[in-house]
């Protein structure tokens, strides 16, 4: 599943994770696009590596079988 990390800029640089690659804005935030309307907010001490000016990165998550059973 491959989803989007984008940091806002300004003062506080808010994180966010998108579904969908976000529209980076004017203002120095970004939005959803059309396709997917929802983000959510991460804590901005995650993902180190990504500024606003290399926003949006992606990012792809691969889920593994431990071979644990329950």
């Amino acid at each position: 599943m491959k989803f989007w990390v984008a940091r806002n800029k300004g003062k506080w640089g808010g994180l966010y994770l998108y579904r969908e690659r976000p529209i980076k804005k004017l203002d120095g935030s970004f939005q959803p696009s059309v396709c997917d309307p929802y983000c959510t907010q991460l804590d901005s001490n995650e993902f180190p590596e990504v500024t606003f000016e290399n926003s949006p990165r992606e990012y792809e998550l691969k889920l593994v079988d431990n071979g644990i059973s329950n």
